[in-house]
């Protein structure tokens, strides 16, 4: 018998990400980690494998344990879609830590038929899967209070945009250059390794443009902000 599937959230199911000579087509799934979804993971957690289990085992937090379990499902179902093989069949491999070399840095499928990102935050899971590296971000919006502390992940020029805006308005422009930054180093493989100040991505509607990638604002529920990024 097939494992229940998921309620995923609407959200554009095929996106184009344009820029210059780069095209490439994403596909996102976005779900709340509401009551209900996790009441379906846990039907379906058959379907994953005993490290997955473990790791699942030993999450204490309960809110933490909740989204780990929504996401991993939601994704090992949306591959399954995808590629065509049974969720509880396929394989995660780690590619090699860009900054020490051990197998234990972006995962990936083995033949790398298709290439995934997932992100969680309180309440939300998002995946993202293309047919070249991709990465995606969703996070709540910060709070007022959260704003000095994130804006040493700036560039210069940001921080200058920033403290231009009004003071209500800089909580949701934060959050907004922090997914894009995000997004764009989940594709890379880089994560925080590369300082994320030195990425210009601004708060405009548009993400500056960022050499070798192309990167868009998600739609999600208003609370959060998210992006996505795909390398050319």
């Amino acid at each position: 018998m097939s494992a229940p599937s998921l309620q995923s959230l609407a959200l554009p199911t095929r996106i184009d990400l344009r820029g210059g000579d780069m095209a490439s087509d994403v596909t996102l799934v976005g779900c709340t980690t509401d009551a209900q979804a996790v009441a379906s993971a846990r039907e379906a957690i058959e379907v994953l494998d005993d490290s997955e289990r473990d790791r699942l085992s030993k999450l204490s937090a309960s809110l933490v344990a909740d989204a780990y379990l929504v996401s991993h499902v939601l994704l090992r179902q949306s591959l399954a879609e995808h590629t065509g093989r049974a969720a509880d069949k396929l394989q995660f491999l780690r590619s090699a830590c860009v900054s020490c070399g051990h197998p234990h840095g972006r995962p990936y499928l083995p033949g790398r038929v298709i290439e995934f990102s997932m992100s969680h935050t309180a309440g939300y899971v998002l995946i993202a899967m293309s047919r070249s590296r991709v990465g995606v971000d969703v996070e709540a919006v910060v709070s007022a209070s959260a704003v000095a502390d994130l804006s040493i992940a700036l560039s210069r020029h940001e921080l200058e945009e920033l403290n231009e805006l009004d003071a209500s308005e800089r909580s949701d422009a934060i959050t907004r250059a922090w997914v894009r930054k995000e997004a764009y180093l989940k594709a890379t493989g880089e994560g925080l390794n590369v300082d994320p100040g030195k990425i210009n991505v601004g708060f405009s509607a548009a993400p500056r443009p960022v050499p070798g990638c192309s990167i868009a604002d998600v739609g999600v529920p208003n609370v959060y902000r998210a992006a996505v990024a795909v390398l050319s």
